[in-house]
C-alpha cells in the first residue's frame, strides 16, 4: 500500500458543530464501561471526540481525548461506514488502554448486531 492510498487518520475527523448535533440527535449510542460511542450511518467513516465535563480539570480532559483518538486511530480499520462520536467519561482514566480496546470491539459488535450498523 502506497503512502498516498492509506487513510490519514487526521482527515477523518468530525469538526463542525452541525455534525456533531446530527450525530447526536439522529444516531444510536452504545453506553460501554470506559466511554460512550454514538453512531450514525453515512457513506464514510467520520469520527469526533467529546469528554464529560465531570472531569474536572482541561488536563484530564486532554488526556481522556488523547486516549480516545489513539484508541480510534489504531482502530480505524475496523469501524464500518458511519460517523461516530467517542464520549469520553471520568471512567475512561480509570480503566487500561487494553480495557478500552476491549470494550470498544465489544460496542462495534453490538451495533453491527442490533442492525445500526452496515457491517
Amino acid at each position: 500500500m502506497s503512502r498516498g492510498d492509506r487513510i490519514r487518520w487526521r482527515d477523518t475527523i468530525l469538526k463542525t458543530t452541525a455534525s456533531y448535533t446530527q450525530v447526536l440527535k439522529h444516531g444510536t449510542w452504545v453506553k460501554g464501561h470506559g466511554f460512550h460511542l454514538y453512531y450514525l450511518p453515512a457513506d464514510d467513516v467520520r469520527a469526533g471526540f467529546a469528554v464529560s465535563r465531570k472531569i474536572r480539570t482541561h488536563v484530564q480532559r486532554n488526556r481522556v481525548r488523547r486516549r480516545l483518538r489513539e484508541l480510534y486511530r489504531l482502530n480505524l480499520a475496523k469501524f464500518p461506514p458511519g460517523w461516530y462520536i467517542f464520549m469520553g467519561t471520568p471512567k475512561t482514566l480509570e480503566r487500561s488502554f487494553s480495557d478500552l480496546q476491549k470494550e470498544l470491539d465489544r460496542m462495534l459488535r453490538a451495533l453491527a448486531s442490533s442492525g445500526s450498523s452496515p457491517a
